[in-house]
């Protein structure tokens, strides 16, 4: 295949790659109009929800302020006993409701309201106790205009008179709601009990036939007086279910509070559904509306659920746009434009740069005769060059042998050194172990004496008059530190291994800080901090426990000495905890002291290094020894001001089991 066809294959090939970047730029505008699309689209429903719950929580938040009047707690059946006080909050809260809400009615029902049942006092069927509704059906209003009556009230109350009603009002299918709502009420909150302060339940049910006729009388089409009943129940004063509050609003007055383009307003398990016009336009979304359901085969699609919770079945708000609107949007528009512009630009220059090609590939057929009788001349050339490289290569390559080998040599010998020296020091450290071994117990004789004595001058002094007991305190004190550092000689001064044993770890450290909790001074506050419970591995117990202790006894030091205590801001505390991380066990002292300075932090650890008046230097770096002999170690974090945090840690399986 001869140069050019090889040319014009590479610029077939940088086109396709071209063409693929700009179908992946505008693939990435499409998304990312896509994804602004729809965080627009949910902020816009969020505002519109918030309208709708508002009017919500007003009928809920109205109707359960009437529930709780000591006035209707103690109403009888047909609300004769209301007092006048009861009667105007009645008026005010329901006049309210109607001209904020829309809401057609409000109902005081007896929570055993039958009404195909015969009330022996009306000789009627039963009706709620009082009901407001006059100014919807027209009945008995006073000549003259300007107020209606309530029935149950016979008090006038201030409403917007409507024109007499002229098509039948019928108010069974309400009633036999109201009747479904109060046994189920009846059944979940049968008292008082049941009723946490002002949670009073709120319920509601299927869409019904109401007696609001005001838009039925010139359309005489049922949706059009369709509405929802919401209630809450109210206690007698025995703390027993007495009845609800009742109130109806028709479907209709909900929807005005819904935009008219995008959301529905549904209760899955009333089947109610309250959908704006541009909902509805969306007829293959119905299903998903109906089950407030997310539509997957739409951009945009939401399920908000409503905030203001129905007891008996939630509501939701249904949110969703027609794909139409993300297509025709000028963001999408544009990314198409551009698209399409760079793609023409495209195509021409690939054509300018075909007819390019095609005319320099006529002058390099003429200069390639040229240039194969000079290539040859070149070959030679390149021949003894190639060969003098090789050469050097090959000295390069022996040169690099030799620097290798001198430095394997070098790190050989300087392992030796190590491995001379770690003899040694280990040849030292039984030597010292031994001498610190037959000091040790020549002195904790005479120590085991003297605090015997001192035991028996306690008893004998006791009674007596004369007080010295802080002279004795103190020989006490300088018998425990004597005894403390000649553990940690001994401590780090032993190269035998760790007699281990299955221990339950977070148990086993309890006893350990229960004892020294009593030790400790009075201001210092001891915490003990379990991660994971049922921690069991192969620990030394003795020489660990002297290691905890002695980590928490330099805690208690740093946090009891007066410049110490001068730069704690809470109380001293210190902070045992114990967890079980990556296969190994953690143990953390931790304090809220001054702190350890950066140079100091370097340095702890070193055997023999304390900044203390006193002590062998030797605690920190016998509790590391300890650790290394469970096959782990000791980590020290400190920040100046804020404490500092000691961290022994030991894997859960002793080296010996992990070699078995």
């Amino acid at each position: 295949m001869n140069r050019y066809k090889l040319t014009m294959l590479g610029l077939l090939g940088l086109t396709v790659a071209l063409v693929f970047v700009i179908q992946n730029n505008w693939q990435q505008r499409i998304n990312l109009s896509r994804q602004l699309y729809i965080e627009a689209s949910q902020s816009s429903a969020t505002r519109d929800v918030a309208r709708l719950e508002s009017a919500v929580r007003s009928i809920y938040e109205n109707i359960r302020t009437l529930s709780l009047l000591p006035s209707v707690r103690a109403i009888d059946r047909h609300g004769g006993n209301l007092s006048e006080e009861a009667r105007q909050a009645f008026i005010q809260i329901y006049n309210n409701l109607s001209s904020s809400v829309d809401v057609s009615e409000v109902y005081v029902v007896p929570i055993d309201l039958d009404p195909h049942k015969i009330d022996p006092i009306t000789l009627k069927p039963e009706e709620p106790i009082v009901m407001f509704d006059q100014f919807i059906t027209g009945a008995d209003i006073p000549d003259g205009g300007g107020e209606g009556v309530a029935r149950g009230f016979g008090l006038p109350i201030r409403q917007k008179l409507m024109p007499q009603a002229q098509l039948p009002t019928v108010e069974i299918y309400e009633y036999q709601l109201m009747a479904d709502q109060a046994s189920w009420l009846k059944r979940k909150y049968p008292n008082t009990n049941s009723i946490t302060g002002l949670e009073v339940p709120f319920i509601s049910g299927p869409e019904v036939i109401t007696c609001d006729n005001r838009r039925y009388n010139s359309t005489a089409n049922d949706p059009d007086r369709a509405g929802v009943v919401f209630s809450v129940p109210f206690y007698g004063t025995d703390g027993k279910i007495k009845g609800m509050i009742s109130a109806i609003i028709l479907s209709s007055a909900l929807k005005q509070f819904l935009p008219t383009q995008n959301m529905a307003f549904v209760n899955p398990g009333n089947g109610y559904v309250n959908a704006s016009d541009g909902v509805k336009s969306l007829a293959s979304s119905a299903s998903y509306v109906a089950r407030a359901e997310v539509d997957p085969h739409l951009i945009y699609s939401q399920v908000i659920p409503f905030q203001v919770k129905d007891a008996r079945s939630p509501w939701f708000v249904w949110a969703g746009q027609s794909d139409s609107m993300f297509l025709q949007s000028k963001d999408l528009l544009t990314s198409n434009s551009i698209r399409f512009t760079g793609l023409m630009i495209l195509m021409i220059s690939v054509f300018a740069v075909g007819v390019c090609i095609t005319l320099l590939s006529r002058n390099a057929a003429q200069a390639h005769a040229l240039a194969v009788s000079m290539r040859k001349a070149r070959d030679t050339a390149e021949k003894s060059e190639s060969e003098a490289q090789a050469t050097s290569e090959a000295f390069q390559v022996l040169n690099n042998d030799i620097s290798r080998l001198n430095g394997e040599l070098a790190d050989r010998l300087r392992q030796l050194t190590e491995a001379q020296e770690d003899i040694v020091k280990k040849g030292r450290l039984g030597q010292l172990g031994n001498l610190v071994a037959t000091v040790a117990h020549e002195l904790r004789n005479p120590l085991g004496s003297v605090r015997t004595t001192v035991f028996m001058l306690q008893r004998k002094l006791k009674s007596s008059p004369i007080d010295v007991s802080s002279q004795l305190q103190r020989i006490e004190q300088g018998i425990l530190r004597c005894d403390m550092i000649i553990t940690q000689l001994l401590d780090y001064s032993r190269t035998q291994p760790a007699n281990t044993a299955q221990i339950d770890v977070v148990n086993w450290l309890q006893g350990v800080l229960q004892e020294e909790a009593a030790r400790l001074p009075s201001q210092v506050t001891l915490r003990y901090v379990v991660t994971n419970n049922n921690i069991v591995a192969a620990i030394d117990p003795e020489r660990m426990r002297r290691g905890v202790i002695n980590l928490v006894s330099n805690a208690a030091e740093a946090l009891s000495n007066a410049e110490g205590v001068a730069k704690i801001k809470d109380d001293p505390t210190i902070t045992v905890s114990v967890g079980e991380i990556h296969g190994r066990i953690e143990i953390t002292v931790s304090d809220n002291g001054p702190g350890i300075a950066p140079e100091v932090l370097s340095k702890v650890g070193e055997p023999l290094f304390t900044t203390k008046s006193f002590g062998t230097g030797l605690g920190v770096a016998a509790v590391r020894k300890v650790a290394e002999l469970h096959g782990g170690g000791l980590n020290v974090k400190s920040i100046l001001g804020f404490g500092a945090a000691f961290t022994i840690w030991v894997p859960l399986v002793a080296p010996a089991e992990k070699l078995a």
